[in-house]
């Protein structure tokens, strides 16, 4: 690799697009220098010897990175955002990784980037065409039946809930949540001090107690493990149009049965 100077762009093999009917890849709007990139790798992998240059092989071209823009402008982007939170799902005792993807996010322990939050809708201008549409009902329900009934609250002006609106962003664009198997935090407002909680302990877990390690095992691919996908969905549709319900009539002021 010459001096090891040249920097290269950052690509991902699993981002596929589709753009005016041809399928292709794009990268990610940043480069590194390779000798960078081989010392990052070497620090993930643990390895410790030694790197030697080849000065006598050319260094090829000074630097190659796609100008992503244009694809920015049309609304795409590299979509993840993380949480730290993990329902009390039954993970399957083969599934290898510490983590893996979902459809749904929430806001407890989450993290994005802020190009991400920059494309969110906010207004959600197309509501009225999506709530037509049963079949984008349905794909924006994978991450649970309440999401639609959450939704129809917000629009209603019942609640005021970016959580809702940033789940909505990320069916809208195709995006996923990286979840951790064990969870690394926990919400303690489950406990009837708040407002407008009532006590609950359905959404307690064990937390993570390995404050020593720092090397986890992240899926290889962006997909959804159909098996996790199964157990996270039979969790989100317990009550869920009924919470919803109960939410929306209590604050329009009328008393309901908790």
């Amino acid at each position: 690799m010459g001096e090891g100077a040249k920097a290269r762009l950052l690509a991902d093999r699993q981002q596929t697009i589709y753009l005016a009917g041809h399928r292709g890849m794009t990268g990610l709007g940043k480069d590194i220098a390779t000798s960078n990139l081989v010392t990052a790798i070497a620090e993930i992998v643990g390895f410790e010897g030694e790197f030697v240059h080849n000065t006598s092989k050319p260094d090829g071209t000074s630097r190659k990175l796609l100008d992503i823009n244009r694809l920015k402008n049309l609304g795409w982007a590299l979509n993840i955002s993380l949480r730290g939170y993990n329902f009390p799902i039954s993970i399957p005792g083969e599934y290898w990784y510490d983590a893996y993807f979902g459809y749904r996010c929430m806001s407890w322990g989450w993290g994005s980037w802020a190009d991400r939050w920059g494309s969110v809708d906010w207004d959600i201008r197309d509501y009225r065409s999506f709530l037509a549409d049963a079949e984008s009902r349905c794909h924006f329900n994978r991450g649970g039946e309440d999401l639609t009934e959450m939704l129809k609250v917000q629009m209603a002006g019942k609640i005021d809930s970016w959580a809702i609106r940033w789940c909505y962003a990320h069916y809208s664009h195709n995006a996923f949540c990286l979840y951790p198997v064990i969870s690394k935090v926990l919400n303690i407002g489950h406990d009837a001090s708040g407002t407008h909680g009532r006590k609950s302990s359905r959404f307690f877990v064990n937390l993570d107690t390995d404050d020593q390690r720092d090397q986890f095992r992240f899926p290889e691919t962006y997909a959804v493990d159909e098996s996790i996908q199964q157990a996270f969905f039979a969790f989100n549709r317990l009550n869920p149009p009924k919470q919803a319900k109960y939410l929306a009539k209590r604050l329009d002021g009328r008393k309901v049965r908790p």
